[in-house]
């Protein structure tokens, strides 16, 4: 029942000379966030076995997770509760990330059904987390216009599987209004 949870607004910003926000291995194990923000997030979760609760879907994840989720979304932290010596990886792109560029850019196209899948959020399978998974772990040792390139890649590998799970048969609307946000 959402009644019985706090929801916040979580502020996010860029990191300094990014276009996107990268958190190496945040530990929130013992803590209940149950939270949404206007970036889409990106979330890798290796080593560990947990809840995957975003929106209105429930469901557990066993030796890794890997999560896109759109704009206002609320979920949990995939590492509440977990244990073991896990690792995790969060990536938060803008809400309008490459907007221009995804509208314009036939290089960019598959990204358009990437960010609309997004809305439903999207777990990955099996094959998909073996190929991004330690690219978004490597992530954090680029720096600049590679890492920049880096989240492009990933994107692209993401924008191009079918080993894919929707979490919501349609777009998932939050319910707390925007202006209340």
């Amino acid at each position: 029942n959402k009644g019985q949870y706090v929801t916040a607004l979580e502020k996010i910003s860029p990191d300094e000379g990014s276009s996107f926000h990268l958190m190496v291995n945040p530990r929130l194990n013992d803590f209940f966030f149950w939270h949404f923000h206007p970036e889409l997030e990106l979330v890798f979760i290796d080593q560990a076995s947990g809840t995957r609760h975003v929106g209105d879907h429930i469901s557990g994840y066993v030796g890794s997770d890997l999560v896109l989720m759109g704009s206002y979304i609320p979920h949990l932290n995939f590492d509440y509760g977990v244990q073991s010596d896990y690792e995790k990886t969060v990536l938060h792109l803008q809400e309008d990330f490459l907007s221009d560029m995804v509208e314009k850019t036939p290089e960019f196209f598959a990204f358009r059904t990437l960010f609309k899948d997004a809305q439903h959020g999207v777990a990955f399978g099996e094959e998909v987390k073996k190929a991004v998974g330690p690219r978004l772990k490597r992530l954090g040792t680029l720096s600049g216009f590679a890492q920049f390139l880096e989240v492009l890649n990933i994107l692209q590998l993401l924008a191009s599987t079918t080993d894919k799970m929707l979490l919501h048969p349609e777009p998932y609307q939050n319910g707390i209004h925007r202006k209340e946000q």
